[in-house]
């Protein structure tokens, strides 16, 4: 909060300009980083924990560990785990509709700062909105995922993204600095965060959730990448006022793809009935799929 507000609030109302901001913030990362490697040390291991020697005592020999497990061909292991989730359609649907709602995410917060100056905000505006949404951000985490538990992740998903979209609207009917910096203050990210992390989770099954959080990190990279660089490319060739406009329009894609999630889990549900697995198995994957249905 610090660091968004004070540096605005410095090139403002003092002579100090951008190079010398950056100068100092290069000193004080210099002088963390030498406290950390002075003070900062591992945690002392406690000798009464069980499985280490009591002081005084002659340490056992340690048992030779089992050897691991002897994988057959891994990278096609790996290959097919991917595979049977990008051919689920309810997580690949997710996966499409997150990567639109990021983009458009990352293309609007690109040029933020540059187009509210341009619109006559000052740099103490937009560090101090910055700092708002983080600071309130820091302690929403866990209203978010109480909003996770009650209302489920794929809904809080589309309102998530629907408050993003009405920010895009906004900003091309009504280019206003402090309208701009109002919207900026809103701390949606982590309802963003824990509803598209419990959405992946849940459409996958317990030994796939590490490869599914991960697959879902990746698309939220790659929305960042190619969002980013479409904002620069856009204002570059239009002027700053189009990427708001490329925002709305991309962020409306990905809401309406995620209103098409619960279609996609049932049709997902109803083809596991459909195929009814010996052994009760269509029964577990029924239920299985319909617990993920109610959290849609």
């Amino acid at each position: 909060m610090i660091g968004g507000m004070l540096p605005g609030y410095l090139l403002d109302h003092t002579a100090l300009e951008m190079p010398s901001l950056l100068r100092g913030a290069g000193v004080l990362a210099s002088l963390t980083a030498l406290a950390a490697i002075i003070w900062l040390r591992d945690a002392a291991m406690d000798p009464a924990r069980p499985g280490h020697a009591k002081e005084g005592a002659a340490a056992p020999d340690p048992a030779p560990a089992p050897a691991p497990p002897r994988l057959e061909q891994p990278a096609a292991a790996a290959k097919d785990g991917l595979l049977t989730l990008y051919r689920r359609p309810e997580f690949a649907g997710l996966l499409l509709a997150l990567f639109f709602i990021f983009f458009a995410r990352e293309a609007f917060f690109t040029v933020y700062g540059i187009y509210l100056t341009e619109l006559g905000g000052s740099t103490t505006l937009y560090g101090a909105s910055i700092s708002i949404a983080t600071l309130l951000g820091i302690g929403l985490y866990d209203a978010a995922a109480r909003l996770v538990r009650r209302w489920g992740d794929v809904r809080l998903v589309r309102v998530t993204g629907a408050v993003y979209v009405l920010g895009y609207g906004v900003t091309v009917l009504w280019p206003n600095p402090w309208v701009l910096a109002a919207y900026f203050s809103l701390p949606l990210f982590p309802f963003l965060t824990m509803a598209s992390a419990a959405a992946a989770a849940a459409r996958s099954e317990a030994r796939e959730r590490g490869r599914s959080l991960g697959i879902l990190e990746a698309v939220d990279l790659l929305a960042v990448a190619l969002g980013s660089t479409s904002a620069g490319s856009a204002a570059a060739r239009w002027g700053l006022a189009s990427v708001p406009v490329l925002a709305l329009s991309v962020g409306s894609a990905g809401l309406l793809l995620s209103s098409r999630l619960r279609r996609w889990t049932g049709a997902r549900r109803n083809a596991a009935l459909t195929r009814g697995a010996p052994d009760g198995g269509a029964q577990a994957q029924a239920g299985h799929w319909q617990g993920m249905s109610k959290n849609s």
